[in-house]
């Protein structure tokens, strides 16, 4: 199954996945509050809605801002219901009132507006204030209990199994741009441009990714039904780190051929690494993800160094030492790794016999 694919049945999975506790923890929710003699418990049901999200590296896979930002605007909206009533003047209010609380009580990167919505809701619907209110913030704590209480325990996020996907698809994005850099340097042509901003692009998307680690790392300590994982996380995490390395040689590549491509003054030495670099190129693509999916590369990456050998001692002018160095520092990362990967597998041959 092709990597695309995989990432969409993935995606697919985690969608239905969130949809159903949704689901689950409105209905509880609503059951509850109307067992204890909430009439139309709406705002209980109101809270998974707007609070389960899906994020392995969430504590709780719940967004807590967007639950203040509920108990918030309910407070707003009964203090407008108690003073002026609902007229034009009074939703202006609450409009600028409850964006600006949410620029404060931020969902992320993002304004809640969950604060304007909830305190609209309450002035629409109100008609005893103070009562009112009181009863929403009940509610609005009870829906809040059962995200609590149900959401980690409704298929709870795996930080390391997301780890460990983001390292295959980088893997695959710089195994595909390593390709590319062989047909840019086979064809002689102007496409090493494009190929920068791919790889700059991948090489961003893989720091990016290794932010997260932290996060997974939180995830895993409140998570008590993940906590088996953290013995993986270590090994999970150095891979992903690896990936990124690679993403940003790769990068580094593509930027000195890019450097090179169009330069006339330059084209001798050009074709001359544009002979010798293609296979190269090949081989680092073939060996980059069983790297970094744990196999011994060990024998494959002694055939890269070799290689760079003769391209050296064939080819010791400027051009071909600047574009030797991202190869040697990929090939090194690689041999280290596969060591690594042959140590693992020695011990686990060992562990078996």
């Amino acid at each position: 199954m092709s990597l695309a694919r995989l990432v969409k049945r993935d995606r697919l999975r985690a969608d239905a996945q969130r949809l159903a506790r949704i689901g689950i923890a409105s209905a509880m929710a609503w059951w509850l509050a109307s067992l204890l003699g909430a009439a139309d418990p709406i705002f209980a049901v109101l809270v998974p809605l707007v609070a389960i999200k899906d994020d392995a590296f969430a504590m709780l896979n719940l967004s807590l801002a967007r639950v203040a930002g509920v108990l918030a605007g309910v407070g707003l909206g009964a203090a407008i219901a108690h003073g002026p009533g609902l007229n034009s003047f009074t939703v202006v209010v609450v409009l600028a009132v409850g964006l600006a609380a949410g620029l404060v009580v931020r969902v992320g990167p993002e304004p809640n507006t969950q604060v304007a919505i909830s305190a609209l809701l309450l002035l629409v619907a109100t008609g005893d204030p103070e009562g009112y209110a009181l009863q929403r913030i009940a509610e609005t704590l009870i829906g809040t209990a059962v995200c609590l209480l149900v959401v980690p325990l409704l298929w709870p996020p795996d930080p390391v199994s997301e780890l460990r996907d983001r390292t295959r698809r980088i893997g695959g994005h710089v195994a595909d741009d390593l390709r590319a850099a062989a047909g840019t340097l086979t064809s002689n042509d102007p496409r090493a441009a494009r190929l920068l901003e791919t790889a700059t692009a991948h090489a961003r998307s893989a720091v990016l990714a290794t932010e997260d680690v932290p996060r997974a790392e939180r995830a895993l300590r409140f998570n008590l039904l993940r906590r088996s994982s953290r013995a993986e996380l270590p090994e999970v995490t150095a891979r992903l780190r690896l990936a990124a390395r690679l993403a940003v040689q790769v990068r580094r590549l593509a930027r000195d051929s890019a450097s090179f491509a169009e330069r006339a003054d330059l084209r001798d030495q050009w074709d001359g690494a544009a002979a010798a670099l293609p296979p190269i190129l090949r081989e680092l693509a073939e060996v980059v993800e069983p790297a970094l999916a744990g196999r011994d590369t060990t024998a494959a990456v002694a055939r890269i160094r070799v290689s760079l050998d003769a391209y050296r001692d064939a080819d010791p002018r400027a051009v071909a030492a600047i574009l030797r160095r991202p190869f040697v520092l990929l090939a090194d990362e690689l041999a280290d790794e596969g060591t690594r990967n042959a140590g693992d597998a020695e011990r686990r041959r060992a562990l078996e016999s």
